[in-house]
């Protein structure tokens, strides 16, 4: 799909890990859509807010060196704004982006609109 790349992550969480790269319209960047090779924004930022560094998810039945290099990946792709990079398993998430829970309790979060779209959340 045109503005959709997937990209491996292999050896990181899982030996078939990867993540996805969606380009927005407008010429205003990219997010990218974390896998788990980033389960939460303080795996890209530590705990630490005056030290920022990367602390790779606990779990992986890869490489934890290539977990590193894929979440700098990412960030290079993203020109380094960890704000374009969504953390799957990030509980902040509807804190951070409009959201709202579903009719079956499910939590929508919208990260971008379409140029000429209106939010549906």
């Amino acid at each position: 799909m045109p503005g959709v790349h997937v990209y491996p992550a292999f050896d990181t969480h899982t030996a078939g890990s990867q993540y996805v790269v969606v380009e927005t319209g407008g010429g205003d960047g990219k997010f990218i859509l974390s896998g788990d090779v980033i389960y939460t924004y303080s795996n890209l930022t530590g705990e630490d807010a005056t030290d920022p560094c990367f602390v790779p998810p606990g779990l992986a039945n890869g490489s934890q060196t290539r977990l590193i290099e894929s979440a700098e990946e990412m960030l290079k792709i993203v020109g380094m704004d960890e704000r374009r990079i969504v953390p799957m398993h990030e509980e902040q998430l509807s804190k951070i982006y409009p959201s709202r829970l579903t009719a079956r309790q499910l939590m929508l979060v919208e990260i971008c609109v379409a140029d000429g779209d209106v939010s549906r959340v």
